[in-house]
């Protein structure tokens, strides 16, 4: 569906994914909104499913325009979704589209009533199609306008309209009937299933300062970290908010901060402070295109050499990034422990793709953390005088620091240190403690094997067409590409981690043993992720840009890696 902001696109999407989700039939929803308001394109994607949805985004069998204007069908254009699409033109213009726009056009005869009618008149037709009755989304339109019965009432009856116009033309749209859950279904997105993942994970204070796409965190834990008597600040910019989880982090208390890429920009100082100190922080940089204020509502995973290098010195972090929506959950607990056990700062990359998506999970279904979750060590009751040696090899992946209420002091300074935190200018010093703080990290592809997820076709080794790696919100497409190339006959080795820095030597060799040739598509122009891989190991992947703004289209990337593997082969 797309059409000038502010018609109603993205609400009409959303009741339809709800009430689809509360029929149990397993939907999804991409959001792609502008940047200003009442202007601009607006896109939402329905995919619905017998099971759970991989990608959520991807060709479009059906479309609904509700514009005819040209950014509109350069958008569509561009991501290629109007290939062998049924087209319902709703936009009431006397212009016609082109006849090579899509395989068949119908145009909708809804001149007559109101912008917002239009895509509420669409939900009608799309239920008459996939056989919901108008009066099932009684449920969820009365959730949402309980004041306001005029436009309920006026709702009910455009969906009603939709479905009867559609169910007296005769349509040739290939619909498959979806297996219904006899469970009721519920939907989830990406910020919302990180802040459940940061509450389970221990964390109790929580600071930020609002940015798109970030800030539905902060209105989430706004609400839920009081009732465990847990704090959530609004700081008055990105730099108090970071120093603030600092401060938190040195009273004992698991602390979180959440931006997306200019803010993350302000708190490379603090980032650097606090791996110089070896305090627990977890920030989360939910990725938006850049660079500046960017285009601050649209996907891309552009932020990773900054998350890996941004800061001044050489000081150690760990970076992370989620896979999927209900991952984000996971991964921030995982984030949670890594800086305990490390005693360091976390970065986890999410993206705008994961905040604007949203999925379909069993009502009354809890996330569960599937690790131990590593708890905040106490100081022993001992004077903190010049034998407490916190900086040495023997604790430096066991952080000694206070516990909530604890009333030890934490003996520390801005500056570069000994073994007991004293301020130190020696060279031989200085080389010791920034060693340590590095190796301290080289155990993690180890100690969290289970955030790297292989998939192979067999146990035993084989000789692969190609290997494949993903990160981030680009893997739910790259694992649908790889599910389609493996039905066309290639033979292909994958790999989807979460650890992204430090980089995981071991898992590149290994993959190695199955193809020379690795791939690696991005969502960015530079292949981040390929660059810092040839860095640190040696290795050189074929990088992949995507840089549009939007996801990875799985069905795209099927179509270019199978184009780019063929010319491989020819040359080789």
């Amino acid at each position: 569906m797309t059409g000038t902001a502010g018609d109603g696109v993205i609400g009409a999407a959303e009741l339809f994914h709800e009430t689809a989700a509360a029929l149990g039939i397993h939907t999804s929803l991409y959001k792609s909104i502008p940047s200003s308001i009442r202007s601009g394109i607006t896109t939402a994607t329905i995919s619905l499913w017998n099971n759970t949805i991989s990608s959520p985004v991807g060709n479009a069998h059906c479309m609904a325009l509700f514009t005819h204007s040209d950014s509109a069908l350069s958008d569509f254009a561009s991501q290629q979704v109007y290939v062998n699409s049924y087209v319902f033109d709703l936009s009431g213009s006397s212009t016609k589209l082109p006849s090579s726009f899509a395989r068949q056009i119908t145009t909708v005869p809804v001149a007559t009533l109101k912008p917002d009618s239009s895509p509420l008149f669409f939900i009608g037709i799309l239920a008459n199609l996939t056989d919901i009755a108008p009066e099932q989304f009684n449920e969820i339109l009365h959730c949402k306008h309980a004041s306001r019965k005029q436009r309920l009432q006026s709702a009910l009856a455009d969906i009603a309209n939709g479905y009867s116009w559609a169910k007296s033309v005769p349509t040739t749209v290939p619909v498959p009937s979806f297996l219904r859950s006899d469970k009721i279904l519920t939907t989830i997105n990406g910020n919302d299933a990180l802040s459940s993942g940061a509450i389970d994970a221990g964390c109790r204070f929580f600071a930020s300062y609002p940015i798109s796409p970030a800030t539905t965190i902060g209105d989430s834990l706004s609400v839920n970290l009081p009732e465990i008597q847990g704090v959530a600040y609004q700081a008055e910019d990105e730099i108090a908010a970071i120093g603030a989880v600092t401060g938190a982090s040195f009273s004992g208390v698991k602390a979180m901060t959440a931006t997306s890429g200019p803010g993350f920009s302000l708190m490379h100082e603090f980032i650097s402070y606090l791996s110089a100190v070896e305090l627990p922080a977890v920030i989360v940089d939910v990725q938006r295109a850049g660079p500046s204020t960017g285009i601050p509502t649209h996907h891309a995973q552009e932020d990773l050499l900054s998350a890996v290098f941004g800061g001044h010195g050489e000081c150690s972090r760990i970076v992370l990034a989620p896979s999927s929506i209900e991952n984000c959950y996971h991964t921030t607990i995982d984030a949670f422990n890594c800086a305990e056990q490390y005693a360091t700062p976390v970065i986890i990359l999410s993206s705008c793709a994961f905040a604007s998506a949203s999925v379909t999970l069993q009502q009354g279904t809890q996330l569960h953390p599937q690790v131990p979750i590593l708890q905040r060590k106490s100081v022993p009751d001992t004077n903190m005088d010049e034998s407490f040696q916190r900086y040495t090899n023997e604790n430096s992946t066991s952080p000694v620091l206070p516990s909530p209420g604890d009333l030890h002091p934490y003996r520390v300074t801005g500056l570069e240190h000994d073994h007991a935190a004293d301020p130190s200018e020696s060279s031989a010093m200085h080389q010791y403690q920034t060693l340590r703080r590095e190796l301290k990290l080289q155990t993690i592809e180890h100690d969290y094997a289970h955030l790297i997820e292989w998939d192979l076709e067999k146990a035993s080794s084989y000789n692969a067409d190609f290997s494949i790696v993903a990160w981030g919100a680009d893997v739910p497409a790259v694992k649908t590409a790889v599910r389609i190339l493996r039905k066309k006959g290639y033979s292909i080795a994958a790999v989807f981690p979460q650890i992204l820095f430090p980089v995981c030597h071991n898992m590149f060799e290994k993959l190695l043993d199955y193809s020379y040739l690795l791939i690696i598509p991005e969502s960015n122009s530079s292949g981040q992720f390929s660059k810092l891989v040839r860095m640190h190991s040696g290795f050189s992947p074929v990088s992949l840009p995507f840089s549009n703004g939007e996801p990875i289209n799985p069905d795209i990337l099927e179509t270019e890696i199978a184009s780019l593997v063929l010319k491989r082969h020819k040359n080789d």
